[in-house]
């Protein structure tokens, strides 16, 4: 894998990412990656070699808008016809409207796919935290994202249950 580039608007949040990556196994991957501060300058950029692949893992409040400077997903297709694009659930926290334009737009593309990383869920990064202080080398993880109402027929005004597991850390 070689990611080619990362698109922030916080260049030195990007940059942070990629020197924490420069110290980890995956460093070969993130050697030649350039930072961009928008879409539209990575697309300039990567014209004439587009991406394989298009991760899409911004916050929904920021992306899956039909409005512009909302609409990541239409600028990522327009921009990279052929690429692949990952996308983070939810697709879209907008209006019906939006949500129904963006899932229109997606279905034209050739490839892509719809995932929850759970990178932003604050159960994730509290293990994360507890894994780093406590020196924790991480094996393997299985997460698992379940949501469920039983009467959702009858109230409405019950909360949504999930649960989240993670298993399987090795001490160290």
């Amino acid at each position: 894998m070689n990611v080619v580039g990362l698109v922030d608007p916080v260049a030195e949040r990007a940059r942070a990412v990629l020197q924490a990556k420069s110290l980890t196994m995956a460093a070969p991957a993130y050697a030649h990656t350039k930072v961009y501060k928008s879409i539209a300058d990575a697309t300039k950029a990567l014209a004439e070699n587009p991406p394989a692949l298009v991760l899409l893992g911004s916050p929904p409040a920021f992306r899956g808008r039909l409005t512009s400077g909302l609409d990541a997903e239409k600028q990522i297709v327009d921009a990279f016809p052929e690429s692949g694009l990952f996308v983070e659930k939810p697709v879209s926290t907008g209006t019906v409207e939006d949500a129904s334009g963006v899932a229109k737009m997606l279905k034209n593309k050739r490839n892509v796919s719809v995932g929850y990383m759970l990178r932003y869920s604050k159960a994730v990064q509290k293990m994360k935290q507890i894994i780093k202080e406590n020196d924790l080398t991480v094996m393997m993880t299985s997460a698992r994202y379940v949501m469920g109402e039983s009467r959702l027929l009858l109230t409405f005004c019950r909360s949504w249950l999930a649960w989240l597991t993670l298993y399987s850390l090795r001490i160290q």
